[in-house]
């Protein structure tokens, strides 16, 4: 059966067959008509050494792309092999997309030779067209290489499961491989991947034989993408990333030949796109298998907690031991950050791995993370000096505790509040709430609290299974309560203000920065102070304080009532002003409310002064003032002004005579009561003093220095003080008779 080209559907791309590079939105940009040894570089990745390179395939049917919008090819970059054109979109089978469903565009013209014998193998009996090649040498550092490719075809949609079964393969030949060999098969199969063995199934009018006959489970569909309407390329179909692998000897020399061509005519292309960088040779690659714990997206393990893995592989088994280097790298130290790990792994002789135990160890204090770097040589030496080559690394980061937090800030609140504790932790850990009691849901990392006194609280979190060296991480969130201050008042008061009066307060607990408020603001001081003074006219009022704590702003409040009375009157008090004789008793009396107490002030010279009628004995003027109260603090006072009126009756005789006989014997003062005595002087001619005394009640003998005076006249000087305090100075003569 030949495809016609008339029966092809034709579609608006038709015109638009002009260069790639000059679409603005290009999904994918090939540059074509690269020399073979730039392709086989930009394939090539680490642990390969290529040589010889060789590229048999038309100027247009070979380049290198990179994928530059919407990427469903799954290759981002690298090198493409066609049987049509790889710079010109759209066409039948042009590498460039998208694909808007219809196939399109001249068929490209019949451009490569149309014979392969490696390609030819794999479709026996058909004629093949329009074949392009890359072949070149190489020598691998490991004991196996492999690279990443897609197979597409315009074929699938019209053709599947006809004779135009399109076909590509990568063939390898060189030391320990028999001939030459294809390497790009369904995995697990030698059956080649081509149109007929990746299909979804036949195309209309088409047989399903063709397709079966390949081989056991043919065609695999599940590697099969459609690609109409596709954004990236311009095929009808592709299949999944497939890697080709092949077990070779490390060292020697090898030959690669990549091909691909049309089956059957020339009419509708195929390509295949291979990854760059992706041809490479290991041999022996390592895997991680970290531990948990640390809310680390990387592989890890934790101080003193499980062990993280590290495992070696290789392709296949073989009969000796393989004995791997190991470099050490990174910031953590080989036995002090972690059990001491041997410089040398070996898989064993018949095995595919070997294991090897990161099992981090405790630190006497946090060093923060460390990082460990494992560098696993090649046990190939392929380099003229004989240095050992890196092949692959594995990193394993150490953490210093098991990952928990707690993002809400301490803070204060009052007594009975509830708040909301957030705490988060690695997901893998067990977890728990300390006090367990206090919390309203301990399976939570989200609780409410409302405790009422200061508490700490503690998140937990553990490991399960782990070793008893693995410590819990414990975080913890200090909650402190204000409680409600306790306002102590007085008492609700009956007062008569004459003037303002303060008023205390005491606040328990005795802490710092409490802000007041004073209510009604107009009869007090101000409104913040302690103690603070009120003042209003006659009536009762409400005095409230609001208490407010400094830091989680809890309320308190209290009141008393202040009830302001109107002053007592003193209704008479008798006698007001008044004059007495000195050493005259007289009766005071005050009258005014019925409730009253009194005081009389001063209390000198008074039998009562608390009583509202008190008798006075005054020696002297008195003012008295007397004071009525009531029970409420209310008060009036009035004064008496009593004045103490003394005629003194002193007499000063004029001779005496000291002769013994009891009469007249002694010069003294006669007639005194209540007068004071300041001195009492006798004066001879001569001005000698013979007589002194300040006692009112002596006098002068006659005698002058234990003598007799001679008779004659002597002068005397008194001087006395009345009870008024008047001073009084009395001088004269005396005669002396014998």
């Amino acid at each position: 059966m030949l495809k016609k080209y008339q029966n092809l559907t034709f579609g608006l791309c038709f015109i638009l067959g002009f260069s790639v590079n000059s679409f603005s939105q290009a999904p994918m940009v090939v540059t074509a008509n690269v020399p073979a040894q730039d392709l086989v570089g930009t394939l090539t990745g680490s642990g390969i050494t290529t040589l010889n390179a060789n590229l048999n395939c038309p100027s247009t049917a070979n380049g290198l792309f990179e994928v530059t919008g919407i990427n469903t090819l799954g290759i981002d970059s690298g090198i493409v092999l066609s049987t049509g054109y790889v710079d010109f979109a759209p066409t039948v089978g042009s590498v460039v997309g998208p694909n808007d469903g219809v196939i399109s565009g001249p068929t490209a013209p019949t451009n490569g030779a149309n014979n392969d014998p490696d390609l030819q193998s794999l479709v026996p009996g058909r004629s093949i067209r329009d074949v392009c090649y890359l072949e070149f040498d190489f020598v691998p550092i490991g004991d196996s290489i492999n690279f990443d490719f897609v197979f597409a075809s315009s074929e699938y949609w019209d053709f599947s499961c006809s004779s135009y079964n399109d076909v590509f393969g990568f063939f390898i030949s060189g030391p320990g491989i028999t001939g030459t060999q294809n390497i790009a098969l369904i995995p697990g199969t030698n059956i080649p991947i081509m149109v007929n063995s990746t299909t979804n199934g036949p195309s209309p009018g088409q047989s399903l034989s063709n397709c079966s006959s390949i081989g056991p489970g043919s065609p695999f569909s599940q590697y099969y993408h459609d690609n109409r309407n596709g954004p990236t390329i311009s095929f009808g179909g592709y299949t999944d990333v497939f890697t080709a692998k092949a077990a070779v000897q490390a060292c020697d020399t090898y030959h690669l030949k990549l091909a691909i061509a049309d089956v059957g005519d020339d009419i509708l292309d195929s390509g295949v796109f291979l990854k760059a960088g992706s041809l490479s040779s290991i041999g022996i690659n390592s895997t991680v298998e970290g531990t948990y714990g640390a809310n680390q997206n990387n592989d890890h393990c934790v101080r003193g907690c499980k062990s993280a893995y590290v495992t070696l592989n290789r392709e296949a088994p073989i009969n000796q031991d393989t004995h791997i280097d190991i470099v050490f790298g990174g910031d953590a130290i080989n036995g002090l950050d972690y059990e001491t790990i041997a410089p040398i792994a070996t898989i064993p002789a018949g095995t595919t791995e070997a294991v090897i135990e990161v099992k981090p160890l405790l630190a006497s204090a946090p060093t923060g993370p460390k990082e460990v770097i494992m560098y696993f040589m090649s046990p190939y030496l392929c380099s003229n000096n004989n240095q050992p080559i890196a092949i692959d690394s594995a990193v394993v980061m150490i953490y210093d505790s098991l990952y928990a937090e707690i993002l809400t800030n301490d803070t204060t609140v009052c007594a009975g509040e509830t708040i909301s504790i957030e705490g988060v932790t690695d997901p893998t850990l067990s977890f728990s709430w300390e006090p367990e009691n206090l919390v309203d849901n301990p399976n939570s990392l989200i609780v409410n609290v409302s405790p009422n006194t200061s508490t700490t609280f503690r998140l937990k979190a553990r490991m399960d299974d782990a070793p008893a060296t693995c410590p819990e991480k414990i975080v913890e969130y200090n909650l402190t309560i204000e409680n409600d201050a306790e306002i102590l008042m007085p008492e609700d008061m009956y007062v008569c203000l004459e003037d303002s009066i303060p008023i205390f307060i005491d606040i328990i607990p005795n802490i710092p920065d409490y802000i007041l408020r004073w209510e009604p603001e107009q009869y007090l001081r101000n409104n913040y102070e302690n103690p603070n003074m009120f003042w209003a006219p006659q009536g009762s009022y409400e005095v409230t304080v609001e208490v407010t704590s400094p830091h989680a702003n809890c309320v308190s409040r209290e009141s008393m009532n202040i009830h302001v009375q109107d002053k007592v009157s003193m209704n008479y008090v008798s006698p007001q002003d008044t004059t007495i004789e000195y050493g005259s008793t007289i009766q005071l009396e005050a009258n005014s409310a019925a409730n009253a107490i009194f005081y009389w002030d001063p209390i000198t010279y008074l039998d009562k002064p608390t009583d509202p009628i008190t008798n006075a004995t005054p020696l002297e003027d008195m003012l008295y003032r007397v004071v009525s109260m009531d029970e409420f603090g209310c008060s009036d006072t009035a004064y008496v002004n009593i004045k103490v009126i003394y005629n003194s009756d002193i007499m000063i005789p004029n001779a005496f005579t000291p002769d013994g006989d009891g009469l007249n014997d002694v010069f003294r003062i006669v007639g005194h009561k209540f007068e004071k005595l300041l001195s009492f002087s006798v004066y001879n001619r001569y001005g000698q003093e013979v007589f002194y005394t300040q006692n009112i009640t002596e006098g002068w003998d006659g005698k002058y220095n234990g003598k007799k005076a001679d008779p004659g006249t002597y002068y005397y000087v008194i001087a006395y003080v009345l009870p008024d305090n008047a001073i009084k100075k009395v001088t004269g003569d005396v005669v002396l008779l014998r």
